[in-house]
């Protein structure tokens, strides 16, 4: 089921994109996909800079061993790209600034990607297995097929499928060899995978219920080498961190340390480690923990450390909630900063949360990904707040005043915003009811992120949500800025905000649910309109420097300096309401 028809979509593109986006890039995957990532700058080409960029295929025919992929992305610099260049693709097309440089055959399907940040070509991935695999892409082998070309294999792969065939992944295509294999799971670690940005150092969690650490930094200069080893070593991990009792979820160091990291797990806590104590024991290394920090049973999926202050937090559940922490004050579940609920599938009344990320550069932003096929953008700043709250006391004036010129009623009663900045019920149903589900292992949180769309979700909120909220949805809290609808056919299963260009988005998704006879998926790079996100007065600013070609279709020259009649102020407020209701069009669409 896919998030929006495909009529409602085709509007959407070519009414909604162009204005809420600034950059949109669409391309299609022959097969899922579960993880994505930057690389670093290749070139810069004057209008568009090159970027490296990781992800995976996972080859769920059979016809050839599961890939991870080099690819080099062309990224448009802003106020670049026409409005044609971001709405002119189509589901099954595959842009011109994608080139493929380098296939790997994994040992495996690649759950998650992760770089070394002093060694960026050197990458960390994890799947079904209890072991992780270390990578140097510039001296790996390209394994793509150099005689058909990829066009040809994926036609041969798409044969494949028709005639109902599997392949054989351990036939006649060996794997390649991992340059490093990291040891010391007791059962298979599939997604919760980390790098310092301190020192080469790798996290990861597991079923094991275990966090395990390995120092790198022994093995990274035979690592970054550029000839070619025939035989991978293996390393066992350095630390061994014991305090969860169930399986661990997500794990993040601090930003700009190498001894502090978080862990997050199934056992619904958020544990605090620290690698300066300890002595060798496990639980030792324990600095502080908050159990059920989302609730009794809820298992929490994901988490991520502010990188510009580190006294934030934000965490993710299995039960469709996000919410902000100060790690300085954690305690109990009531010290959160803030709750949001706005991730739900349309036949449930949550939908676990995929991902979570905060702005490489923006203190009070972050990004949350989720099994309904979006990606929600927040704004915690206060200023964000103070003008939603400015505009629904202006809104709910002039619906007074309108009430009492007209002798009714206001009709309808908006959500209550609550103490923690959340909107009391969520979006699209009540909030919190119902039994929370059981704990779940990592195979079933894989079918878990197998599942699902969502149906009526806002594509833009602050202002707009509140115009939204007006015509008939439920209210959107100020603080969800904007919503990525791309991934209409398949959930998000990775994203990452570019280090280098700011607001720019990688995202990709596994189409497998939706398609099962043809399971594929898509790998977008998008960039939201600035105007949505910039103070409002220096966005009105900028607007007015071209308020002749928005709202008349007319180019300024030197020579024309008459003031506007009124005549043509009347039509200027015309096209303001039209665009207003654009956008109103978009927070309800």
């Amino acid at each position: 089921m896919a998030l929006l028809p495909d009529t409602t979509f085709d509007i959407y593109k070519r009414r909604m994109i162009p204005v809420l986006y600034d950059w949109f890039m669409h391309y299609h995957l022959t097969y899922p996909t579960q993880t994505c990532r930057w690389g670093p700058k290749v070139e810069d080409l004057g209008y568009k800079t090159k970027y490296r960029a990781y992800l995976s295929e996972q080859v769920v025919d059979g016809s050839k061993p599961d890939t991870l992929i080099l690819a080099h992305i062309d990224v448009l610099k802003p106020h670049v790209a026409s409005c044609e260049a971001v709405s002119n693709w189509r589901e099954k097309s595959q842009a011109p600034y994608v080139n493929i440089i380098k296939t790997v055959y994994h040992p495996g399907e690649v759950n998650k990607v992760r770089e070394i940040p002093q060694h960026p070509e050197i990458v960390v991935t994890h799947t079904d297995s209890p072991q992780l695999y270390v990578w140097n892409m510039d001296r790996q082998p390209d394994r793509r097929p150099q005689s058909a070309g990829l066009a040809a294999a994926a036609a041969k792969a798409r044969s494949s499928r028709d005639r109902g065939g599997g392949g054989d992944k351990s036939g006649s295509e060996p794997d390649s060899t991992p340059d490093l294999v990291l040891v010391g799971h007791e059962d298979d670690a599939p997604f919760p995978l980390a790098c310092s940005a301190g020192v080469p150092r790798v996290g990861s969690g597991g079923n094991d219920k275990l966090v395990l650490v390995w120092d790198l930094a022994d093995q990274v200069t035979a690592l970054a080498s550029t000839s070619a080893s025939a035989k991978h070593s293996e390393l066992k991990s350095r630390y061994r961190l014991e305090g969860h009792t169930a399986t661990v979820g997500d794990l993040v160091f601090q930003p700009r340390g190498k001894d502090v990291l978080i862990s997050v797990a199934d056992d619904g806590r958020v544990i605090t480690w620290d690698l300066r104590g300890g002595g060798g024991k496990g639980s030792s290394y324990m600095a502080s923990q908050l159990q059920d920090a989302h609730g009794p049973g809820v298992n929490i999926m994901c988490v991520d450390w502010n990188p510009v202050d580190e006294n934030l937090l934000v965490t993710g559940a299995q039960d469709g909630v996000l919410q902000v922490w100060d790690r300085r004050r954690m305690s109990s579940r009531t010290d959160r900063l803030f709750a949001f609920e706005v991730h739900r599938k349309p036949t449930q009344s949550q939908s676990d949360i995929i991902h979570v990320e905060w702005h490489p550069t923006c203190k009070d932003v972050f990004a949350s990904g989720s099994e309904d096929h979006t990606i929600a953008i927040w704004d915690l700043s206060p200023s964000r707040l103070q003008a939603a709250e400015a505009a629904a006391a202006a809104a709910a004036k002039d619906g007074a005043a309108a009430a009492a010129a007209t002798g009714e009623g206001v009709g309808g009663e908006s959500g209550q915003q609550s103490s923690n900045g959340a909107v009391d019920g969520g979006i699209g149903g009540g909030g919190g009811g119902g039994e929370k589900d059981k704990e779940k292992s990592a195979p079933s949180r894989k079918r878990a992120r197998n599942s699902g769309a969502k149906d009526g979700a806002a594509a833009a909120a602050g202002a707009g949500g509140k115009a939204g909220a007006a015509a008939g949805t439920e209210e959107i809290p100020p603080q969800l800025i904007f919503r990525h609808l791309g991934h209409r056919a398949g959930r998000v299963t990775d994203f990452q905000w570019s280090p280098a260009e700011p607001w720019t988005v990688i995202s990709v998704s596994d189409n497998s649910v939706t398609d099962e006879y043809y399971p594929d998926g898509t790998l977008q790079v998008w960039r939201m309109m600035d105007l949505l996100y910039r103070p409002y007065e220096e966005a009105i600013a900028e607007l007015e420097q071209h308020r002749d070609f928005i709202l008349r279709g007319v180019t300024p020259t030197a020579t024309t300096t008459s003031s506007p009649t009124a005549k043509d102020k009347d039509k200027d407020t015309v096209k303001a309401n039209q665009i207003s209701d654009v956008k109103q069009e978009a927070a309800a669409s």
